[in-house]
């Protein structure tokens, strides 16, 4: 919710950072999305990752099944599938997942559990 603006527009990237950086200085927090650009720092000051590698199909179904509904980390409810976006899901595995898996591998001090499926998900949600 701090990058979406109800206009449908993004915050400035001066804007994210001071929401980012404020948020990070607090003792707890969770932050749910990629933001490639300020992934790194999200990494240096957490103590878990819990990092979904999805199949490709997974992610692009996981969007088509969102449109139309109302989501919290949405100020709209998008009506259709942004062509933009697909294409970043579908380049995803290729430009930017061997980045995140360098960050795995940089910060392995940090508690990184790694999730290929959903049902790996609530497996390890059932140990709670």
């Amino acid at each position: 919710m701090i990058w979406h603006k109800p206009d449908r527009t993004n915050v400035s990237r001066e804007e994210f950072d001071s929401v980012l950086s404020n948020i990070l200085e607090t003792d707890e927090w969770i932050i749910d999305g990629n933001y490639g650009r300020t992934l790194e720092t999200r990494f240096r000051y957490c103590d878990t990752v819990f990092f979904l590698d999805f199949p490709t199909e997974v992610c692009l179904s996981g969007v088509e099944a969102r449109i139309g509904l109302k989501r919290e980390d949405m100020p709209w409810i998008e009506e259709e599938f942004d062509s933009e976006f697909r294409d970043w899901i579908i380049n995803f595995p290729k430009e930017k997942l061997p980045q995140i898996y360098e960050l795995t591998e940089t910060y392995k001090n940090k508690n990184i559990i790694t999730f290929k499926t959903c049902e790996e998900i609530q497996k390890y949600l059932s140990g709670f």
